[in-house]
């Protein structure tokens, strides 16, 4: 359990580490250009309706909540490829991307832009949509962690020690929140065991901040 005794500095060091590692491979991929040509949009934006059809008209929870996962990780997956474009052509969007976005918001789904760090936010509705409707289902732990990722990467631009906009309140609704989740979540891979630490270690910085200064 979380409280005011929880020790934070222990996670400090093997977290900067990760954190070094994982921040460089974000980017890296970030680079990699994969160009989405008017083919493979349309097969994108064809299963964005098919999913919306899918939460209209599915017959059980089960069926809808399938299909706001499903449209979680598509749109995921579009969002990476907006964000390798604007990377590449330094803050600008191909013209096939730039109809996806369009497209996307007459779909219903509105994504962010973040100027400051030149890329889209997560998109994390389906999977709190699919939580929602299925509280103890499948796919829970996985749409819990595309949550908390998504949170994660949203907190900073390019240093995820140096956090844009956290005070302490929430930094302890972020550790009481995935206390509870964690353990149904697997911590294998490096990014959800550095994410998994990442709130304590933020405790940190935001003590040296905050806490009287002792003489």
């Amino acid at each position: 359990m979380i409280n005011n005794r929880t020790p934070c500095v222990g996670v400090l060091l093997r977290a900067i580490l990760a954190a070094s590692l994982l921040v460089l491979l974000f980017f890296y991929q970030a680079l990699g250009h994969e160009m989405i040509d008017a083919e493979r949009a349309g097969i994108y934006l064809k299963r964005i309706r098919e999913h919306n059809a899918a939460m209209a008209h599915g017959r059980s929870v089960e069926q809808r909540a399938e299909a706001h996962f499903a449209l979680g990780e598509t749109v995921a997956r579009i969002v990476e490829f907006l964000n390798r474009d604007l990377t590449s052509h330094h803050g600008e969007l191909g013209l096939a991307n730039t109809m996806i976005v369009h497209e996307l918001k007459a779909q219903g789904i509105e994504l962010t832009m973040w100027p400051e760090a030149m890329r889209y936010k997560s998109y994390v509705k389906p999977f709190e949509r699919y939580v929602a409707l299925l509280p103890e289902g499948p796919r829970r732990a996985e749409a819990l962690f595309r949550i908390f990722q998504g949170r994660f990467y949203d907190s900073f631009i390019y240093d995820p020690l140096q956090p844009i906009d956290l005070d302490w309140l929430d930094l302890v609704v972020r550790i009481k929140q995935e206390e509870a989740f964690w353990s149904v979540i697997p911590i294998s891979a490096t990014e959800r065991r550095f994410i998994s630490s990442w709130p304590l270690t933020m405790c940190v910085p935001l003590v040296r901040r905050w806490a009287p200064i002792q003489g």
